[in-house]
């Protein structure tokens, strides 16, 4: 009996940031369909030196958890409607890595290696580039005093960057929380970052992911 078919969305980040399109597959699993939907992304098959780079396909986000090569989409929970993302398979540890801000309401924006300071209105900015609905509608949350971006800070909340070759997080303040993986930051004590670490800003901000490549 030939595979059936499943209708999902698929997401990819190509130098002209995230971009998304419907897709029907059939349901087979990741390792048939990753040439196929690679090729259609536009995604290159080989880096600068000519070695092939691996993919793989995600679920939700560019953070979520990866699917299984072998076996087929339906049989890991995929179905019409599902969200999956594609991706090169993420760099060894121990290589440089490019670190991503994953926002709760999708999309990822890679960091400068000099790092960034995250305020309310750096987040804010991102969430109109990706989401103009979702921000207009957070800026009326935000003029009812409901808005979860509130608790962000105005001024420099906490700071992302690379030292010594190592994507920390930081804070310097100590009257508004950071909380690194369900766990507050404490002031002037980097704390090292890890492929699909959560952030979460203000006691009940907003919740990002981190994405490293």
């Amino acid at each position: 009996m030939p595979p059936t078919n499943i209708t999902i969305t698929l997401h990819w980040q190509n130098q002209h940031g995230t971009r998304a399109a419907n897709i029907v597959c059939e349901d087979s699993p990741p390792q048939t369909l990753i040439p196929i939907l690679r090729a259609g992304c536009g995604l290159p098959a080989a880096d600068p030196q000519g070695s092939a780079i691996p993919y793989l396909l995600r679920v939700g986000n560019p953070s979520g958890p990866h699917l299984q090569n072998e076996r087929p989409l339906s049989q890991q929970g995929v179905c019409d409607g599902s969200h999956l993302w594609i991706g090169a398979l993420r760099a060894n540890p121990s290589s440089p890595r490019h670190c991503g801000l994953v926002l709760g309401e999708g999309g990822a924006l890679l960091l400068p290696p000099m790092g960034v300071a995250i305020t309310r209105r750096w987040l804010l900015d991102a969430l109109a580039l990706f989401h103009p609905d979702a921000y207009a509608h957070e800026m009326r949350l935000f003029d009812a005093g409901r808005s979860d971006y509130r608790f962000v800070s105005k001024h420099p909340h906490c700071r992302i960057g690379m030292i010594a070759g190592v994507w920390q997080i930081h804070t310097e303040r100590d009257d508004v929380a950071t909380i690194h993986n369900n766990a507050p930051l404490i002031p002037q004590q980097p704390r090292p970052l890890s492929d699909g670490d959560t952030l979460q800003l203000g006691e009940a901000g907003p919740q990002v992911g981190i994405m490293l490549l």
